[in-house]
């Protein structure tokens, strides 16, 4: 799947190899050296738990424009075959020879953030959506081809970021509730679409929440509703919790968000339709992309360059790998590597 998917928001496929006796297989896919999007979500609650009120370090909106943008055109790309984000583009009809793809698995953890090519660019981090272990071709019902979790409407995936069509009201009760998604629904475009947007309402919130029992939590939760926790039976099991209505906040308003900067309207727009309660009324990857090119011009956010320090992620905000300026390993020192591992193995 990842061999046929060409977009910069995707991780890009680089080779494969299967051993002649079929034992074992392994891919290889770009290196993304700057961590994950749940790190930097992290990182920043870190931070802003140990800080002053006034302090407090917040995502530069225009850096969640750039995250959530490009995510979405990479979500479009799955759906529609093509990509829809640049300005020109008024044609928001998919390709009619291309088989969408789901990802199933959208969350801040898969959101791998990568340098740029050029040393020195200003410009933000690549956004790259990864781990497509259990993505699979959206094939109509009943189709020879259809996904066997699809068909089944087997559970799949992180339970945390289903969206609310996918879980039960207010949670599974049963065996057979935790191991199927409820009525006739099954992941979906527009499932995919939610969890991106889940995804960036935490990165602009960025925590960390403190649980009833005074516990605090950092990373990419913040559209979970921690007030609910303790309502939950002593028996239930976390994953259970997540897996229903119970867990989730009914609506993902960023202007709610206890900020210093706040926030624009647009950006809370955004989010709103992406998180969109139901289904019917959510919006597919595709017209997302139209809504938000819209809502970030009026916005006022062009581009992808940080104007000032307000807009500069910190570099405490991701890993930093130095691979960039090391020497390249010779073909020689490669055969003395791989001898030296064959004499430890022998």
């Amino acid at each position: 799947m990842l061999h046929r998917l060409r977009h910069g928001s995707i991780s890009f496929y680089t080779a494969s190899f299967i051993t002649p006796d079929l034992s074992s297989a392994s891919v290889y896919v770009e290196f993304c050296d700057r961590g994950s999007l749940e790190n930097l979500i992290t990182a920043y609650g870190e931070h802003r738990n140990s800080v002053p009120n006034n302090q407090k370090p917040e995502v530069p909106e225009r850096f969640i424009w750039h995250a959530f943008a490009g995510l979405c055109d990479g979500l479009a790309y799955l759906f529609g075959g093509r990509s829809y984000i640049a300005e020109g583009v008024t044609d928001y009809t998919p390709d009619p020879k291309w088989i969408p793809v789901l990802h199933r698995d959208m969350k801040p953890d898969n959101v791998l953030l990568r340098s740029r090519e050029t040393l020195g660019s200003k410009r933000y981090w690549y956004c790259v959506l990864s781990d497509f272990g259990l993505a699979c071709e959206d094939r109509p019902r009943g189709h020879p081809s259809e996904d066997r979790y699809q068909h089944l409407q087997s559970q799949l995936g992180t339970a945390h970021y289903y969206a609310p069509e996918l879980c039960y009201n207010p949670y599974p009760k049963t065996t057979e509730e935790t191991t199927y998604f409820p009525g006739d629904q099954r992941h979906s475009a527009k499932s995919d679409l939610w969890a991106l947007g889940a995804s960036m309402y935490n990165l602009a919130d960025c925590g960390p929440h403190i649980m009833h029992d005074g516990r605090a939590v950092t990373g990419g939760f913040a559209h979970i509703n921690w007030s609910n926790w303790y309502q939950k039976p002593p028996t239930m099991q976390a994953h259970t919790f997540y897996s229903g209505t119970l867990s989730r906040k009914p609506v993902l308003d960023v202007s709610k968000i206890n900020s210093n900067r706040g926030y624009s309207k647009q950006l809370r727009d955004a989010i709103l339709q992406a998180t969109e309660q139901d289904p019917k009324k959510r919006p597919s990857p595709i017209k997302m992309v139209g809504s938000i090119k819209l809502l970030m011009a009026q916005a006022g956010f062009h581009g992808h360059v940080p104007e000032g320090s307000n807009d500069e992620l910190p570099s405490w905000a991701s890993k930093v790998h130095d691979y960039h300026s090391r020497t390249p390993i010779t073909p020689s020192q490669l055969a003395e590597m791989q001898e030296a591992e064959r004499s430890k193995n022998r």
